[in-house]
């Protein structure tokens, strides 16, 4: 994936989602900013966001997100992402809350 430049944006994605759980928010940032412009991502990107202290980014993050898809909600969340440790997504959830997440 990485060799061809077509597949860059989901490389990306798939980075961001490792960078996130290790606590390399700003590297979870960097690469998701080249990744596709999803819901979901850019919620991920969101939560980089606040982990980093960096609200006013995050709220203009998630605020994209909501505009793309307003039924977005914590269950979605849950159901579309899921880890070994289930504390992570529910780390997720509870900085998407502080945003406004229904």
């Amino acid at each position: 994936m990485a060799k061809n430049p077509a597949f860059r944006p989901m490389l990306n994605y798939r980075l961001g989602l490792a960078y996130s759980p290790k606590g390399e928010n700003e590297r979870s940032v960097a690469v998701l900013k080249e990744a596709p412009e999803w819901p979901d991502i850019l919620l991920l990107r969101a939560i980089g966001y606040m982990r980093l202290g960096n609200a006013e980014r995050a709220g203009s993050t998630y605020r994209k997100a909501l505009a793309a898809n307003p039924a977005f909600t914590q269950a979605h969340w849950r159901q579309g992402y899921f880890y070994k440790d289930p504390a992570v997504v529910e780390g997720q959830v509870a900085d998407l809350v502080k945003l406004g997440l229904p």
